[in-house]
């Protein structure tokens, strides 16, 4: 897959170590790659949201966006220690680099300058080159390492926060996507459609704590024809108050539910007797 690139050499001068291409990598990389791609294709063309298809779909185009630069990179970057410059080639064209131009050998192959750019030698390791030049140029001084466990911690952190915050965001937006599906439906016309859609309802706002048994509580609750729901009560506890009080909670923010059908109007009082089923392992 590399591309070769003919490099002439001023007099004197000679190679002292070149970035070494790992073909077994890449092709593992692209490989695994791939199956993601398609792993995140088939859920956003499966999953019922458009906010999930939406944010699949962005995954697709950010995984081959991914794979295509760093394959690039593999075919076409490529660098040179000699005794006198780095030579980098990019593209197919050819980039001398000064010693004193070198910033920074980073983590996963990349090369830092002190003008601000960057090279990314994908799938190759430049571990002689940086041991090599750090023999023919002791002015070099690389990044402490106290700074990289900084980095290290402070990118640590930023994913935990992402898996933390993302998960909620993007059931927010589940949940949000349902309620308005429902609520801009026409009106329920019949009693099992009405109490599938207060199933759902309360299913969608109940966020319980997080428990390591599985409990139950059930609620009571009336519901008027215009769909107000008063007397909101436990009558069954799950003997743990956090997830009593989510219950009720969720009640609350139910409200007001859609107007009752008329088989249910017809009925002297509605009143409904609900459990929150809590699955410790789901």
């Amino acid at each position: 897959m590399q591309d070769e690139v003919q490099i002439e050499l001023s007099e004197g001068e000679e190679i002292l170590a070149v970035g070494e291409k790992n073909l077994t990598l890449c092709i593992c990389c692209t490989a695994l790659y791939f199956v993601a791609t398609i792993v995140f294709l088939y859920i956003s063309l499966t999953v019922q949201t458009f906010y999930m298809r939406m944010l699949f779909g962005l995954g697709v185009i950010i995984l081959i966006v991914i794979a295509v630069y760093l394959l690039n990179s593999y075919r076409h970057n490529q660098i040179y220690l000699t005794n006198k410059r780095f030579i980098i080639t990019v593209n197919e064209k050819i980039e001398i680099i000064p010693y004193d131009e070198i910033y920074e050998y980073a983590w996963f192959d990349i090369v830092y300058l002190k003008s601000n750019r960057r090279f990314i030698f994908a799938y190759t390791n430049i571990d002689n080159v940086k041991e090599q030049f750090k023999e023919i140029y002791p002015q070099y001084k690389s990044m402490p390492i106290i700074a990289k466990l900084i980095i290290i911690a402070i990118f640590a952190g930023l994913c935990f926060l992402a898996a933390k915050i993302v998960p909620q965001r993007i059931d927010k937006l589940k949940q949000t996507y349902y309620l308005q599906k429902m609520h801009s439906q026409s009106s329920i016309t019949n009693k099992d459609e009405y109490m599938k859609y207060l199933e759902k309802v309360l299913k969608i706002h109940w966020t319980p704590p997080k428990l390591d048994n599985d409990a139950k509580v059930t609620v009571e609750f009336q519901i008027l024809p215009d769909g107000t729901m008063i007397n909101e009560k436990v009558i069954e506890t799950s003997g743990n108050r956090e997830l009593d009080n989510s219950a009720l909670f969720a009640l609350r923010k139910a409200k007001p539910l859609k107007k009752l059908p008329k088989d249910l109007i017809e009925e002297k009082e509605v009143i409904i007797n609900f459990t929150f089923d809590y699955d410790a392992k789901n």
